[in-house]
């Protein structure tokens, strides 16, 4: 799988990943190129900082039922997230995953825009809150804006301001739920395949 980052930004991430003691792991954006769509996660899991690829994990197999429906392959899409280190809280001694901070969204912010940039023109699939707030702005509810087709600036990290901008370009936004959260409530299974149905009319 190719990745967009060059082996100094990988090195740099690993950097700062290293510095914050509550993140591990370095799982860069892969995929397509040139892909029919961008998928947009939150953040890695356990599974994915050990191999350093997104969604191999439980909520992965969950997505690779989502592409067949879709009738497409990983290589043919490209996957990244808001945060490519995994963020996690330990309890009792145990690690477990957590939804990444303003900050460390922040911190990933030149990261993650460098590949927008890259990748304007393609339609920007987010999975659950965190990508779409990412995006557009937050609070979202996924549960009243999944299933349609936004077309709207996104956000972009100010460094200079220490805030984020709307960019000039508008992109093809399409949220759906993310696969962790239909594990849990199997009973939104068939809105997805709705949503998923939408989808494909646009790919």
């Amino acid at each position: 799988m190719a990745t967009l980052f060059t082996n100094e930004m990988i090195e740099k991430a690993i950097q700062i990943s290293d510095s914050n003691p509550f993140l591990e792991g370095f799982v860069p954006g892969e995929g397509a190129l040139d892909p029919k769509f961008v998928m947009i996660g939150e953040a890695p899991g356990a599974k994915e900082a050990e191999q350093g690829h997104p969604f191999v994990g439980p909520s992965g197999k969950e997505l690779n039922v989502w592409l067949d429906e879709l009738g497409v392959t990983r290589d043919q899409i490209y996957i990244t997230g808001p945060v490519r280190s995994r963020p996690f809280k330990l309890k009792n001694g145990r690690k477990s995953d957590r939804k990444p901070t303003p900050l460390e969204i922040q911190t990933s912010a030149p990261l993650f825009d460098y590949e927008m940039a890259k990748l304007k023109g393609h339609i920007l699939v987010t999975l659950g809150n965190t990508g779409l707030e990412r995006l557009i702005g937050g609070p979202v509810k996924i549960t009243k804006m999944h299933g349609k087709m936004l077309h709207q600036p996104i956000q972009i990290w100010d460094e200079q301001n220490s805030q984020f901008k709307l960019s000039k370009v508008k992109y093809d936004i399409f949220p759906l739920y993310h696969p962790a959260y239909i594990r849990r409530f199997n009973s939104k299974r068939d809105e997805v395949l709705n949503d998923l149905i939408e989808l494909k009319k646009f790919i």
